[in-house]
This record gives structure tokens, C-alpha cells and sequence, in this order.
């Protein structure tokens, strides 16, 4: 059976069932799996838990693209400056606040 590469995967503790929820994202899909364990578990057991579940499915997932509780996988490539959800900023140029003189009154 060929393994299929996933992206990232972002674990979380679901209250409702008690239980930490690995989503697994590949390509457009996401693929939600729940385990048990401690609540308390540090960032590095959860992101082994999350790479062997995701084995488990037949996915090949690095450690490093696990983001954990409040953790967050880096994007690949430089991360836009934004200002408002979804806005990028553009570059500054310094020239743009050139001091311009105040009208007399």
C-alpha cells in the first residue's frame, strides 16, 4: 500500500470526548483521529502520538510539521506582514513619510 505525504498536523484536546484530536492535513483533506492520553502531556509526546497515528493511517508525517496546544507549524517560505485578517502589507518605502511643511494659518 502506498503512503501518502501529509502536509502538517495540528493536535488539540477535545473536551468533549476527553480525548486529544490529531488533524492530519493532506493536500485538501483534513483527517480528524482521537487517542487517549494524559491531558497534561508535554509537546513532544504529543507530536510522537500524532506521527504514529497518522502512520497508523498509512500517512507519512514529520515530526516537525506537529503544532501542539498552543504551538504553531512555521509556513514554508517567508510569512507576509499582515494588518487585518487576510491583508497583506505591502513593503515601506522610508520616502513615502518624507516631513512635509505644515500650513500657516
Amino acid at each position: 500500500m502506498p503512503v501518502l505525504h501529509a502536509e502538517k498536523a495540528e493536535v488539540s484536546w477535545d473536551n468533549e470526548k476527553s480525548k486529544w484530536q490529531v488533524r492530519i492535513h493532506v493536500g485538501d483533506e483534513v483527517i480528524r483521529r482521537h487517542w487517549k492520553g494524559s491531558k497534561d502531556a508535554d509537546p513532544e509526546t504529543l507530536r510522537t502520538d500524532a506521527v504514529r497515528t497518522a502512520k497508523d493511517e498509512g500517512y507519512d508525517l514529520a515530526g516537525d510539521k506537529v503544532a501542539s496546544k498552543s504551538e504553531r507549524v512555521a509556513p514554508e517560505g517567508p510569512a507576509p506582514s499582515v494588518c487585518k485578517v487576510g491583508q497583506a502589507l505591502s513593503p515601506v518605502n522610508p520616502g513615502d513619510f518624507a516631513a512635509t511643511p505644515k500650513s500657516r494659518r
